[in-house]
């Protein structure tokens, strides 16, 4: 979970186990198999952008540049495979890049004939899930290079979430709304597509989405509850029903999720106090 500039490593009990400080200003990236974190970052003074890879102390294992960065916004999305190999997404030139675990560029390419917006997952098989926003949006699997191996229509508003498993099966979730989702098979079949009906809750939008090989899916949610604002963690079986939902403390939201294996669903976020703003990590079974 992240603190301002910094990435807070916690334990499966919940404690903190390190913290790495990436010099600022740098841009969400990833964890691989391993705990190592990327990130991309841009250098203010010589305005080119780059890729740094630490290790789960903090410790900078290797750091590339990666050309002149116009863009003062965005130094480009990273996407972070079990094994390293990292997606960097740039949207203001439509290239996507791709590197080996020890930062060796692979390759780098303009994609001028595949609509998609954001790359959001990257699994051991170098298979990428990516989402094209809009009414007139899609869910777009991508092979180790660049080429899409499938397209399912799927509207995200104003944008969405996805994630891939091992077995290249994909779930994806349009952000605003009562929670719409979708779960597809590796060769882009839907196996369940389903506006999940939560009455008690008011302006729910999702906030993040995770799914685990067992095929039960995870949304983070926003949403007002009893006239409060909460986080709250929803968990999906492999059918796309209702499993479970967990509503955390009033004025509280959610910024991340997880789940392993077992089922069990991280949710990180904040919550405001009289005190100002605390961070909260979770587990739920």
């Amino acid at each position: 979970m992240t603190s301002t500039w910094d990435v807070l490593d916690l334990d499966t009990t919940g404690d903190l186990a390190g913290l790495v400080a990436p010099p600022s200003p740098w841009f969400w990236g990833g964890i691989d198999a391993a705990d190592d974190l990327y990130v991309s970052f841009r250098d203010e003074v010589t305005a080119r952008k780059g890729l740094r890879k630490f290790s789960a102390t903090g410790e900078t294992k290797w750091e590339i540049d990666r050309g002149p960065s116009p863009d003062k916004r965005s130094a480009g999305r990273v996407t972070v495979g079990p094994d390293g190999t990292t997606l960097v997404g740039t949207h203001a030139d439509s290239r996507l890049e791709r590197y080996d675990p020890a930062g060796a560029l692979l390759w780098d390419k303009t994609i001028v004939d595949k609509s998609f917006t954001d790359v959001l997952a990257l699994n051991g098989a170098g298979v990428a899930v990516a989402l094209r926003h809009g009414s007139d949006g899609a869910v777009i699997a991508l092979a180790p290079d660049a080429s899409v191996l499938w397209e399912q229509p799927f509207p995200t508003h104003p944008d969405g979430f996805a994630d891939i498993d091992e077995n290249s099966e994909v779930v994806a979730a349009s952000k605003h709304g009562q929670p719409h989702a979708i779960r597809l098979a590796a060769d882009g079949t839907v196996l369940w597509n389903k506006l999940v009906e939560l009455p008690q809750l008011t302006d729910p939008s999702v906030t993040a989405l995770a799914t685990n090989e067992a095929g039960e899916t995870a949304m983070s949610l926003g949403a007002t509850l009893n006239g409060e604002m909460v986080a709250l963690a929803l968990r999906l079986d492999k059918h796309g029903e209702v499993a479970a939902l967990h509503a955390c403390d009033p004025t509280s939201q959610g910024r991340a999720i997880a789940i392993d294996e077992a089922g069990v669903v991280y949710l990180v976020g904040v919550v405001w106090a009289e005190d100002g703003e605390h961070l909260f990590a979770v587990a739920l079974e």
